[in-house]
């Protein structure tokens, strides 16, 4: 198990206690099937990162009211948040933006949604980043600017900030 994953499920474990604690009647959405995530996979044509698959196994999405920044992401939300976006958006500008930290391009079918806002905007994975970008850093897409970021190394980065918001 990669030091990611094992960050994002010990996240997990705190995000639950905090819940368990803070929230007692609300209950976390159980995880994804294999065989779900897999559709997913098929679908967008590209393989998630495992740290990914560990969260979607986890819990399969947390809504807006009880997310710190959003709502987390389901893998139909992931889905329909991908598809829309590459419907949308045109991807076929060549280079990086950022000082090389990501691919240049309003969108890219290589940023793997994780949460959304409800209004077109959300952070992404980014499996494709520019030639000074990191494989699996999350960047923040915006529908009336497009990508900026990193906004963090990673998903084990992103989770801990969620679990510093969630205590506040």
């Amino acid at each position: 198990m990669s030091e990611v994953v094992e960050r994002v499920i010990e996240a997990w474990e705190m995000i639950e206690e905090w819940f368990a604690k803070n929230k007692p009647t609300y209950k976390l959405a159980p995880g994804a099937s294999a065989a779900d995530i897999e559709k997913l996979e098929t679908r967008i044509g590209l393989p998630l990162p495992e740290e990914l698959k560990a969260s979607l196994m986890r819990h399969d999405g947390v809504d807006e009211l009880h997310w710190p920044k959003g709502e987390l992401c389901s893998v139909e939300g992931i889905l329909r948040d991908w598809e829309m976006r590459a419907e949308i958006f045109d991807a076929a500008e060549d280079g990086d933006a950022e000082g090389g930290m990501f691919k240049a391009g309003w969108w890219r079918n290589s940023w793997i949604p994780i949460d959304a806002d409800g209004a077109g905007n959300g952070a992404c994975i980014d499996l494709e980043p520019g030639t000074k970008g990191k494989k699996g850093q999350i960047i923040d897409f915006d529908h009336e600017t497009g990508p900026n970021g990193p906004q963090y190394e990673d998903l084990g980065d992103y989770m801990e900030a969620c679990v510093d918001d969630l205590r506040g």
